[in-house]
């Protein structure tokens, strides 16, 4: 227990009075007095006090005094869980395109240290709206952008596009040509239209003889091709009054 003494001084206080006051009244105060206290230190609880966090100290833990602050571990302040071992972190050397780190990971106590290497940003589709398909260069599945499918040319006659994509045929279908029938002289490989010779057509009806002799005239028949019906010319026979002889008419 600790004393201290507390000694009040002699104190002398006047009062300026207007003249009409009655000097019998000023005032001539004294004190001469010592008082004495009694002062006892005790322990101030501990839940009074809010203990700063910690995170400069080295090689302080937790564990040992108690404090709120971040576990330190090893030669950096702070880097403790993912950030503690060093060769399984990010760098700007190992995480790669179409990767790159993730700011948000850094690790406050290492600079150029990340605990996130992701897909960068611009790779986010995983699908598009029709007829438009994921396009460009991907990262684990996502895409950057949507694109149109190949365009496909009408390079077959009877070609039709089917499907559109920013003004390009995309799709297209091919309906061959019938087959010719009724053929007279039969059928031979055609173009069937779609750019193959499946299609069976007639063979063409031309004259079997291009030629006769003198005072003959020529016979006809009747013959069918892709054209329709038409006449002819078959073979001669000599005109009335002559006769045939060695090819001639006589």
């Amino acid at each position: 227990m600790i004393k201290s003494v507390l000694t009040c001084c002699r104190v002398v206080a006047c009062l300026l009075l207007p003249a009409s006051f009655n000097s019998a009244l000023a005032l001539d105060a004294s004190v001469d007095d010592t008082l004495t206290y009694t002062h006892e230190l005790k322990p101030i609880p501990y839940e009074a006090f809010n203990l700063a966090r910690v995170t400069f100290l080295p090689e302080v833990k937790d564990s040992e005094f108690g404090f709120s602050g971040n576990e330190l571990d090893g030669d950096y302040n702070s880097n403790s869980g993912d950030c503690s071992n060093k060769d399984s972190l990010y760098t700007s050397a190992n995480c790669l395109y179409p990767y790159g780190v993730v700011s948000s990971s850094q690790c406050a106590f290492l600079p150029g240290y990340y605990t996130q290497c992701k897909c960068l940003t611009k790779f986010n589709k995983t699908s598009c709206n029709a007829p438009y398909i994921l396009g460009g260069e991907s990262c684990d599945g996502k895409y950057e952008k949507c694109v149109c499918p190949a365009k496909v040319e009408l390079t077959c006659p009877n070609d039709t596009c089917t499907k559109t994509c920013d003004g390009n045929c995309i799709a297209k279908s091919c309906t061959p040509t019938a087959n010719q029938t009724g053929c007279t002289n039969g059928t031979q490989a055609c173009d069937d239209g779609c750019c193959g010779t499946n299609r069976k057509c007639c063979v063409p009806c031309t004259d079997k003889i291009t030629s006769k002799p003198e005072n003959s005239s020529y016979t006809y028949s009747s013959c069918t091709d892709g054209d329709g019906s038409k006449q002819i010319q078959t073979g001669w026979e000599c005109n009335p009054g002559y006769h045939e002889k060695n090819g001639a008419c006589e």
